[in-house]
């Protein structure tokens, strides 16, 4: 008998294993006094099972758990680690290995992927960069692993084909990233609680604003296509998402998601350009009501801090904190001069003095994803990862000129003003290379592949 033929009875026998074994493991890990290993080794036969069995049921597992990995900034292991380092990157490199040497699938479809994929070969020898230029290896090994989730890619855009099929990833996302702007809500709203000043928030809430960026400008332009009391639970999901957007207090993501807004515009049809700004006034200003309603007397810090923001806006060359990000990019370019074409490799460590601390600032990060991402892999590779964005970004163009209006489209657009948000963002952040970036550029590329097929079958009919 073949248990990796795909059949129901097969199925039920393979499942009744894994859950045998996992009661085994849970009394030998009793016995052992080891707590990580009963998930460990459960997750790991359970991703076995969901990417030879039902490959479409594991990535919406890693969907609903992204919210875990995403609020996660311990250093310590705990199960956001696990899931992420076991169901997912450990899932994935299972998934490309079955369907690209087992089964011998097409993995790619246009001359993008094929750079994308000899990037993430390349990464391998930037282990030896890191190595020789003394940086911690184990924060290369955690760094690096989590930086080829965007593979991700190949096994969505894979599973996901139909029309049918891409309602239900729409669906199984937006649950996702609702649950994760309810839970941010919740914690921002416990955390202004012990703020006294305005200014101590400037840190505290800054998470995931790529991802819910994006989130908005789809949803805002899916919004127009659904009909009638469709548009509700659309609606009733975007208001605690634009509440987070806004409580993060990020300037570059604010200026994004105007220009992302505006630039949406042009591609809609005549009679929904109107409806957009009236439409996203209209939401904007029920989410600031309710962070006034939701956050009480706290709600004035946060207002406070706004004001401060926009003030600052005005005479940018006199933000302190513009000042401390130039002084940033200057050592770091420094470091780029002495290796341009390998990089520095990752966990590269640059210090400068920090005007605002009054003293010296030693980090791995950059807040500039261009010079971050160029420090990392040197000029070459960096050309080439951006080119391969930068090409999916013109494909939406490309097919929204030749779209009929649809659901497909409507993403499409909304889709095509997040790449321009994210390009905006990554000169100030690292919006391509955090937590969120890595899942959302996946998720960017596979939904510009999965719209531009479904479009491109429709204009042929």
């Amino acid at each position: 008998m073949n248990l990796l033929k795909p059949n129901t009875h097969n199925s039920a026998i393979v499942l009744f294993l894994i859950l045998f074994s996992s009661i085994i493991l849970f009394y030998i890990s009793v016995i052992m006094g080891d707590e990580l290993l009963f998930p460990i080794i459960s997750i790991s036969l359970l991703t076995v099972y969901l990417i030879s069995k039902k490959p479409k049921f594991w990535l919406f597992s890693v969907f609903l758990t992204s919210p875990l990995y995403l609020v996660s900034n311990n250093t310590k292991i705990d199960i956001s680690d696990i899931l992420s380092g076991i169901l997912w990157i450990g899932g994935l490199y299972l998934w490309l290995f079955f369907n690209a040497f087992i089964h011998k699938k097409k993995l790619v479809d246009d001359i993008a992927d094929w750079f994308f994929i000899f990037f993430y070969i390349c990464l391998l020898f930037n282990f030896f960069i890191s190595y020789l230029n003394g940086n911690d290896l184990e924060i290369w090994i955690r760094t690096a692993l989590r930086f080829t989730l965007p593979l991700m890619y190949f096994p969505i855009k894979e599973h996901f084909r139909s029309k049918q099929e891409f309602k239900e990833l729409l669906i199984v996302l937006l649950i996702s990233f609702f649950g994760l702007s309810i839970y941010m809500l919740t914690v921002s709203a416990i955390l202004v609680q012990d703020v006294q000043n305005a200014w101590e928030l400037g840190g505290l809430l800054r998470l995931n604003q790529g991802l819910l960026g994006v989130t908005i400008l789809v949803l805002m332009t899916s919004i127009l296509y659904v009909k009638g009391i469709s548009k509700l639970p659309l609606i009733t999901a975007l208001i605690p998402i634009i509440i987070v957007f806004m409580v993060s207090l990020s300037r570059i993501f604010w200026a994004g998601m105007l220009l992302g807004i505006i630039y949406a515009i042009f591609f809609l049809p005549k009679n929904q350009k109107n409806t957009i700004i009236i439409a996203f006034s209209a939401i904007f200003t029920l989410a600031m009501f309710s962070i006034v309603v939701f956050l009480g007397d706290r709600a004035e810090l946060i207002l406070s801090l706004y004001l401060q923001r926009f003030t600052s806006m005005s005479n940018f060359m006199k933000d302190q904190s513009l000042l401390v990000r130039l002084d940033e990019y200057g050592y770091a370019i420094t470091d780029i001069l002495r290796y341009p074409w390998a990089g520095n490799g990752f966990a590269h460590e640059i210090s400068y003095y920090n005007r605002l601390t009054s003293r010296n600032w030693v980090t791995t990060n950059v807040h500039n994803g261009y010079i971050l991402m160029t420090l990392r892999f040197g000029i070459p590779l960096s050309f080439m990862y951006y080119s391969v964005i930068f090409y999916k970004y013109v494909k939406t163009i490309n097919y929204l000129n030749i779209a009929k209006y649809s659901l497909e489209k409507m993403v499409l657009i909304g889709l095509s003003g997040g790449y321009l948000l994210m390009f905006i963002s990554n000169f100030l952040t690292g919006s391509f290379m955090t937590r969120d970036g890595d899942i959302l550029l996946a998720l960017m590329f596979a939904l510009t592949t999965i719209t531009t097929r479904l479009i491109k079958e429709d204009v042929s009919e």
